[in-house]
């Protein structure tokens, strides 16, 4: 037979958990704001490449046929620098998707947390509800008894 004590302490665990994930969730949101910060600064080196190429490609231009091979390079640098600006506006999007998500997540971890906190309430109440009865129960047994 499953005494309300039983009932209970699983309640309880759940509660626990719940606390536990949200706090998980919580080290996910700071590590995500985290890649934001490196994402900042692969956005500036991106820009000082971008304009590194350019200044490249007129100084090449500016030297004339001896320049010819170095603006390819120089090209090439812009082209680059135009690869990491689209690679870090795609990580950004992905970052802000697991970011929502875990919003979401949080609102339903939360909403679990107060359920799951009502039920221990509720388990507790149920349990003193029927260690008085039971207490009841005997002191009407004793008097039967008499």
């Amino acid at each position: 037979m499953i005494t309300t004590r039983q009932l209970a302490a699983p309640s309880v665990d759940v509660t626990e958990n719940q606390n536990l994930l949200n706090s998980q969730i919580v080290k996910v949101r700071e590590l995500s704001n985290e890649i934001n910060v490196i994402l900042g600064y692969i956005k500036d080196i991106t820009n000082q490449t971008k304009m590194l190429g350019l200044n490249a490609s007129i100084e090449a231009a500016r030297v004339g046929d001896l320049g010819k091979g170095f603006s390819v390079v120089a090209k090439e640098i812009r082209n680059l620098a135009e690869n990491s600006k689209e690679t870090s506006k795609n990580i950004a999007g992905l970052v802000e998707k697991i970011q929502t998500s875990m919003e979401r997540t949080m609102q339903v971890s939360n909403i679990t947390l107060d359920i799951t906190e009502q039920q221990s309430a509720a388990i507790e109440e149920t349990n003193a509800s029927v260690e008085e009865v039971t207490s009841f129960t005997m002191e009407l047994d004793k008097l039967a008894s008499l």
